[in-house]
């Protein structure tokens, strides 16, 4: 009940955020609500899949992490609450979901629930001024789960397909993920040769 607690207590707070926001968002901060909102605009045809798969090549701010957020706003509207929502219910609550699991592997549940809370603030705040990067922590702290953890431990090559495919999406959410892919290679690497 304590990490249900704390997702609704963050959904609260990203939307009484927003409410009582008086900002204009502009250049990177409603760059990916300006990109969702076009995509939740257009029919979910062959030509979407197109436009997303030719904007992670060719766009600075590719759409592949706008498509969840896209499909939300198509069915809940395009304001900027309903984007923010889209982004905390995504992105923002896996993402302390994911470090609630990785912390509780302390053994020590208040440790762990207290080390989740201590990381909310960051994510949150990022995705209520219109970031959606915390997409690509969700993903490398899966990575982090998925290699350091007993999980699928007695299937390997599953395991390494998995890291496999959620190293080459973190890739597509923001290029400067890809620094962290090449570093968790390098990492599993080194601990397969030390270790």
């Amino acid at each position: 009940w304590l990490v249900g607690g704390t997702c609704f207590l963050t959904l609260l707070f990203g939307i009484m955020y927003v409410l009582m926001s008086k900002t204009v968002y502009f250049w990177d901060n409603s760059t990916y609500w300006d990109i969702s909102r076009m995509l939740s605009e257009k029919p979910i045809n062959f030509d979407f899949f197109k436009e997303v798969y030719n904007s992670i090549g060719t766009n600075d701010y590719n759409y592949f992490i706008a498509v969840p957020v896209a499909l939300w706003m198509k069915l809940f509207g395009t304001t900027r609450i309903s984007y923010v929502i889209a982004v905390i219910l995504f992105y923002v609550l896996p993402t302390q979901i994911v470090i609630y699991l990785i912390a509780r592997r302390m053994k020590r549940t208040r440790l762990a629930f207290a080390v989740s809370i201590l990381c909310i603030p960051a994510f949150v705040y990022n995705a209520v001024i219109g970031f959606i990067d915390v997409a690509g922590v969700l993903i490398g702290l899966l990575c982090y789960y998925l290699y350091f953890t007993d999980v699928l431990r007695n299937k390997p090559y599953i395991k390494s397909v998995l890291l496999g495919v959620l190293l080459v999406i973190i890739m597509l959410t923001r290029r400067y993920f890809a620094f962290f892919a090449v570093s968790f290679v390098t990492v599993m690497a080194l601990n397969a040769i030390l270790f």
